[in-house]
């Protein structure tokens, strides 16, 4: 898995914009102890593009894709698992009773031609 520093390290360009975020948060740090507020970090969206921005949110949670396919679902959790499970249930029965349905309405259609041949 790939870490915060790794994230931001795989390009230089990420690596000098990195530093120039570092240097405003140390600014607004500063003025934040002079005038005695509280601290509020800048956005890393004014300096980063949001796809590098995703990457580094994802390597902080521990999301971070490795490389593939991705969907935003967990299938591995257990909660997916029993959603799965029962979406499986639901179609199934739907299923049966399709068939079920086609099954009268060949015999029906079977009893109609044979009454009307009988005629």
């Amino acid at each position: 898995m790939e870490t915060f520093q790794e994230t931001i390290l795989r390009t230089k360009t990420s690596w000098e914009t990195m530093e120039e975020y570092n240097k405003e948060c140390e600014k607004r740090k500063a003025r934040a102890e002079k005038f005695k507020t509280t601290y509020v970090p800048p956005k890393l969206e004014d300096y980063l593009p949001w796809t590098e921005v995703k990457r580094i949110q994802d390597a902080e949670k521990g999301k971070l894709q490795a490389n593939g396919f991705a969907t935003g679902i967990d299938v591995t959790d257990a909660e997916e698992i029993a959603k799965q499970e029962a979406r499986k249930k639901r179609f199934a029965a739907a299923k049966e009773g399709e068939e079920k349905d086609s099954k009268d309405d060949d015999g029906d259609n079977n009893a109609d031609t044979s009454a009307e041949a009988a005629e």
